[in-house]
């Protein structure tokens, strides 16, 4: 068998962002172009147990499945590509539709959208980055777009000024004067909710589309750990603040069914940003702990190089009473269902797992995943944790290739406390030889 080599890594396609409509699965499957220095991204669906590709261009940004069709961000005409290229912000979105055919432009936005939410119509929220290096230079060139671009790069290719913190971010470059600020398109336009100085990250939507959760940061000079929890009423665009505890950060919140809302929050007030979340319940107007243990991570920390995903890509993550996320333990990551009365948790999925973006999926879950040496493929798993692996994405590279395994190297620190740490051994190694 062939040895791996470093980039090894961008023979292996990544299944992820899972989304759900009856008995179809649609998903992204991203791959590495090195000589590009940069993700190719493309959409996919499972339809009748067959996984079919539906674009090509390797272009495809966020997307949403919409009453008409599958609504995605990409930049397909050259001189879109040319202007994003250049400097400006540009969103273009194509709706797909679901009987077949070709994508069409659907709209077009002059700012940099991140995360979409679709609302019934011609009506959706989004988040997207807007800067204020690039609305200067945009009202010194008079509204010419392409000056101001040329004026930045230039600007830019002088001299990088930050006066923020933080001013860079891995993955999304430098972010010194710049904010993901919350807005709605609707009658052919879009404006901005939040105000210039607010990072704000959408939540989910409720089973009715009427409530929109969102995060929102004000800030200027150095960015505050802790955030305000808000909701949005998509009818009438009023926003109700519905803070968990004041100083917290609230990593993830969903609209349920009856008005109720559920988040996972940072309180800091034992281990301060390190903290694992707890989760509460907003019932009546009121918040209640439902799971507060600490024990629980709630998401995907097993690293790798060959996975991409963000845990349940999908708003629908409740069932029967429970709600479901992704948990990692040890070295696995699990389908955690949590009581919402009680507060109990139970793993849905057998070790080893790990588990990058999940959906509930035909009184099941639907999951992009590894175990063992494999890449990343769709799974189905029962609710009694078997699994069913419905692709084969990356069945061949990992039988052409020798893979080691890590192994568990767990130590005792000074403290009298386990360590649990990983070693990952040459697959030509003999005992006793270097």
């Amino acid at each position: 068998m062939k040895k791996v080599d470093y980039e090894h890594f961008s023979r292996f396609l990544m299944p992820h962002s899972l989304a759900v409509r009856a008995d179809e699965l649609y998903f992204c499957v991203k791959r590495a172009l090195l000589e590009e220095n940069r993700y190719a991204s493309d959409l996919w669906v499972l339809r009748d147990g067959k996984a079919r590709q539906l674009t090509s261009a390797g272009d495809v940004g966020a997307y949403a499945l919409t009453d008409e069709g599958v609504v995605f961000s990409a930049l397909r005409d050259k001189k879109d590509k040319e202007r994003a290229e250049a400097g400006e912000p540009l969103t273009v979105l194509y709706i797909l539709p679901y009987d077949g055919g070709e994508a069409r432009e659907l709209c077009r936005l002059d700012c940099s959208v991140n995360a979409l939410r679709f609302l019934g119509g011609d009506r959706f929220v989004f988040t997207a980055t807007v800067s204020r290096d690039w609305e200067r230079v945009l009202a010194a060139a008079g509204g010419d777009a392409k000056k101001a671009a040329e004026a930045l790069k230039k600007e830019r290719a002088e001299c990088t000024t930050a006066d923020e913190l933080p001013f860079w971010f891995n993955g999304r470059g430098f972010v010194s004067g710049c904010r993901s600020r919350l807005g709605i398109w609707e009658g052919g336009v879009y404006r901005f909710l939040t105000g210039e100085n607010t990072d704000a990250d959408i939540g989910g939507l409720s089973p009715d589309g009427r409530l929109l959760s969102f995060t929102a940061a004000d800030w200027t000079g150095s960015a505050p750990l802790s955030d305000r929890l808000c909701l949005l009423d998509t009818e009438t665009l009023s926003i109700e603040d519905i803070t968990v505890a004041e100083g917290a950060a609230h990593y993830w919140s969903m609209p349920l069914a009856g008005g109720r809302v559920a988040a996972l929050v940072n309180t800091m007030d034992k281990y301060g940003l390190n903290q694992n979340p707890s989760l509460y319940l907003r019932e009546g107007g009121a918040w209640r702990l439902v799971l507060g243990d600490g024990m629980h991570c709630f998401g995907n920390s097993v690293g790798s190089d060959v996975k991409s995903g963000a845990g349940f890509a999908s708003d629908a993550r409740e069932r029967d009473g429970e709600l479901c996320f992704l948990d990692t333990q040890g070295g696995s990551t699990h389908i955690l269902a949590v009581d919402e009365g009680s507060g109990a948790a139970r793993c849905v999925t057998k070790p080893g797992l790990n588990i990058t973006d999940a959906a509930l999926w035909k009184g099941g879950f639907a999951v992009s995943a590894m175990r063992g040496n494999s890449g990343c493929e769709l799974m189905y798993i029962a609710t009694d944790g078997t699994e069913t692996v419905l692709t084969d994405f990356n069945a061949a590279i990992c039988a052409e290739y020798a893979y080691s395994a890590p192994e568990p190297l767990n130590f005792v620190n000074s403290c009298g406390r386990e360590i649990e740490g990983w070693v990952i051994k040459p697959v030509d190694m003999e005992p006793g030889k270097k």
